[in-house]
């Protein structure tokens, strides 16, 4: 008798277990399919700005800071600049692709964004940078 309730109890903590690594297992994939949705989805998000952004008006320190950056990073794909202060340029969203940036991680690159409009951040109140590697 007592072996019988030993296998039995063997058998379901054995069946539990596998089953509990079987939801462990499913949880993980399910979140590593939603970071990549995010992932995505903050991608196409930064697309449609771009697209949006290319049709509407360019103020005079929007164009000034776009030509600094396309001189300091010439391989890049791409340069968005927002004047996000309500018009008084004193706040800036900049959003760069580039081939520069491959390799780099994300604070080196915002710092080498930082370093390329040293000069015209002494007149800003503050900078939103983002950075991408374009997709091969």
């Amino acid at each position: 008798m007592y072996i019988c309730v030993a296998f039995a109890y063997s058998y379901a903590y054995s069946t539990a277990h596998k089953t509990l690594d079987s939801y462990i297992t499913l949880i993980y994939s399910n979140m590593s399919m939603l970071i990549k949705l995010n992932r995505s989805i903050s991608r196409q998000l930064t697309i449609q700005f771009r697209q949006i952004r290319q049709f509407s008006n360019v103020d005079e320190g929007e164009a000034k800071i776009v030509s600094v950056l396309k001189e300091k990073f010439p391989l890049a794909k791409d340069i968005q600049v927002q004047d996000i202060s309500g018009g008084c340029g004193s706040m800036y969203h900049i959003s760069i692709e580039s081939k520069e940036f491959s390799g780099i991680r994300k604070v080196k690159q915002h710092m080498m964004v930082n370093e390329a409009l040293k000069k015209e951040i002494q007149a800003m109140h503050g900078l939103r940078i983002e950075t991408f590697v374009p997709e091969e």
